[in-house]
């Protein structure tokens, strides 16, 4: 909740008001600067294939399925601060085998 009323707060013109978190205290956020669009999109789909585990004998032999309780893929999202990312992230979910229903 900090982090996003930090952001909100920058937002010129935009009106202060207090933030009411829905849930308990979630994730911490991270912070991963990389190269350009398709490295951010390839972190994106490394990222997710941890959180379900893996997608394939293959990502748990190489190491890529993440521990302990996985998520399913309903569970995650995935936003965009550019339209011109989208395409990056879809072609890296596809090769990964991580399934997309776009909302827009």
């Amino acid at each position: 909740m900090r982090l996003a009323s930090a952001v909100i707060e920058r937002n010129p013109g935009r009106a202060a008001r207090p933030l009411q978190p829905l849930a308990a205290r979630g994730s911490k956020v991270i912070r991963q600067v990389l190269a350009d669009e398709r490295a951010e999109a390839e972190f994106i789909a490394a990222e997710i294939e941890a959180q379900v585990a893996g997608t394939s004998f293959l990502s748990m032999d190489a190491g890529r399925a993440g521990q302990g309780h996985a998520l399913a893929f309903h569970q995650i999202a995935v936003l965009v601060r550019l339209s011109a990312q989208a395409d990056a992230i879809e072609e890296a979910l596809d090769r990964s085998g991580i399934p997309l229903s776009p909302s827009g």
